[in-house]
């Protein structure tokens, strides 16, 4: 089947395309929003409104797949497919079988390897922002059989989802911890700059009607 290979492109032995590469990203590009907040801004708002805004900012919803609201769609479609007759390849055409699969959280996540994996990634059809295709060709004349082969996809993709799960729950968790203390740090730097400034003497706005 053609398609895409999710949760990371390659062998084991390709590190691009890391989910931890991405966590700590999201991580970097809090601390990196928390730094340049207007001082004016930082200082009015709520401790506990900055919090949550950076919370959200960083963190990241891992998907899960809404499996009970499935569905396959109605036209099946012939495709080639090779096999291997009396030792030689053979195209032939054979129906495909598509059942899209809903979730919600972020497409990203099924891109990104996560530190635990195996040597079978699943492979879908195609990855859109809140759907997976997958795909059953050439399939037995038994519904039940066929069930069970997309389960078995389902079931795959769900093991390599538990592992990304892992690793952006603990993720989460460092956000939520680390952020209250970084604002505290960060406004109270600001808190004693603007002591700094008032201990010069000098106003820190133009005055009004100097020449620009």
């Amino acid at each position: 089947m053609e398609g895409i290979q999710l949760f990371g492109r390659g062998s084991l032995m390709d590190f691009s395309n890391l989910l931890s590469t991405a966590l700590d990203a999201t991580a970097r590009n809090v601390a990196e929003r928390l730094r340049n907040w207007n001082a004016d801004s930082l200082l009015d708002t709520p401790a506990e409104t900055v919090i949550a805004q950076l919370v959200e900012e960083g963190s990241v919803r891992c998907p899960r797949l809404l499996t009970d609201q499935a569905w396959q769609q109605p036209d099946a479609r012939e495709v080639d497919k090779q096999i291997i007759e009396f030792g030689e390849p053979v195209t032939r055409r054979v129906k495909r079988l598509v059942l899209v699969v809903p979730f919600e959280g972020e497409m990203d996540v099924f891109t990104l390897r996560a530190d635990t994996s195996s040597t079978n990634p699943p492979r879908v059809l195609r990855l859109d922002p809140q759907e997976l295709h997958l795909a059953v060709d050439d399939p037995p004349s038994d519904g039940a059989a066929v069930r069970a082969m997309f389960e078995e996809q389902i079931a795959n993709i769900e093991r390599y989802l538990g592992w990304s799960r892992q690793q952006i729950d603990a993720h989460n968790k460092r956000i939520r911890d680390q952020v209250p203390r970084m604002v505290e740090v960060r406004r109270e730097e600001m808190r004693a700059t603007r002591r700094l400034q008032a201990d010069t003497g000098y106003p820190t706005s133009r005055p009004t009607g100097s020449d620009t």
